[in-house]
């Protein structure tokens, strides 16, 4: 059996490139941006969330095109306003997103501040996940990604 110094290398290297990405493997990234408007009109409020998570959908489909798997905790919206969505399940969507981004996710990526998506950026930080802040530093890892 291995010595328990020569497993903590091979763990280490892999933490390295992982971080680093020089594997060139798809990162699992959970794409974070505020969903819900703030300081608004009822007339204003949809409209707001409708372009939130335009934009979140917007950088998954740019982090997909770059070979990258996402996780995009807005499609909860198309959920809760199903017409067979009766109740505001309120918490248990907390609970669902950090579920992917404590157990599936290996980096965040952070669109803006906001009441959620700053938990999440903690969240993430604290779990060592690599963030990403700017379409431009996550790399493409397959060059047939379109």
């Amino acid at each position: 059996m291995a010595s328990k110094k020569a497993y903590n290398l091979v763990i280490d290297s892999i933490h390295s490139l992982r971080w680093r990405n020089e594997t060139k493997v798809p990162e699992r990234i959970f794409v974070s941006g505020p969903i819900t408007p703030r300081d608004c009109t009822l007339t204003e409020a949809p409209q707001i969330e409708q372009r939130n998570v335009d934009r979140v959908i917007e950088v998954a489909v740019t982090l997909i095109d770059k070979g990258h798997f996402v996780y995009v905790p807005h499609f909860d919206h198309f959920l809760y306003i199903h017409y067979s969505c009766k109740k505001d399940y309120g918490a248990w969507y907390y609970e669902k997103d950090y579920t992917f981004l404590d157990y599936w996710a290996t980096a965040l990526f952070f669109i803006r501040p906001g009441p959620g998506t700053n938990k999440e950026l903690d969240r993430a930080m604290a779990s060592n996940l690599k963030i990403y802040y700017d379409l431009e530093d996550v790399p493409e890892v397959r060059t047939n990604a379109k």
